[in-house]
Parts: C-alpha cells; structure tokens; sequence
C-alpha cells in the first residue's frame, strides 16, 4: 500500500505506532486491516479539519454581527476556497473508496 500526504502533520502517527507494538491487530490482519485503519484515520482528520472550519465560521460570524468590517469578506472567500478544497478531497477519497469495493 502507498500513501501520499501534502502536509507535515503526522496524521498516520497513532498507525505507526501499534505497527510499532507486537501482537496488535494491524499486524496480525494482514494488509486489507491497514488499508481500513489508514483510511480511518484520514477520515479522523476530516472531521477535526471540520471542526477547526465550523470555528473559524463561528468568529466570523459573531465578528459580523457585532462589528462588521470589509475584511470580513475576504475572510468569507478564503473560507469558502479552504472549503473547495476540502470538497475536492472528500469526493478523492469517496472515487477511491468505490474503485476498491467494487474491484475484487
């Protein structure tokens, strides 16, 4: 198996790390288990990606409703790139989830 990730983050740490220790289940199960704790882990990190999203949302919006200013719509469009991004992953790793239960 072969993973690619675009940032320094150490998403596949907690997996290196029972790779690490004798007798877990990533090293008995064999190859289709660590692809499983893989992609679990990088849905994991979608939803802190999520989570960190709804808070920068959340300031914004009370910054908007208690003191507006014209930088605020230049905080919307940046948020709504990161968004397009973040959709642009998702939908990645949804075509490559179908390719595999649909291969044999």
């Amino acid at each position: 198996m072969l993973s690619f990730q675009e940032s320094n983050e150490p998403i596949f740490e907690p997996i290196i790390k029972r790779l690490e220790l004798e007798g877990t289940r990533l090293r008995k199960l064999g190859p289709d288990y660590l692809a499983y704790a893989l992609l679990d882990c990088i849905v994991d990190h979608y939803y802190s990606t999520l989570d960190a999203l709804e808070g920068t949302i959340d300031i914004i919006e009370r910054e908007i409703m208690y003191n507006p200013q014209n930088h605020h719509l230049q905080q919307i469009h940046s948020l709504r790139s990161d968004l397009g991004i973040f959709k642009k992953s998702i939908w990645s790793l949804r075509d490559g989830l179908n390719s595999l239960i649909r291969d044999d």
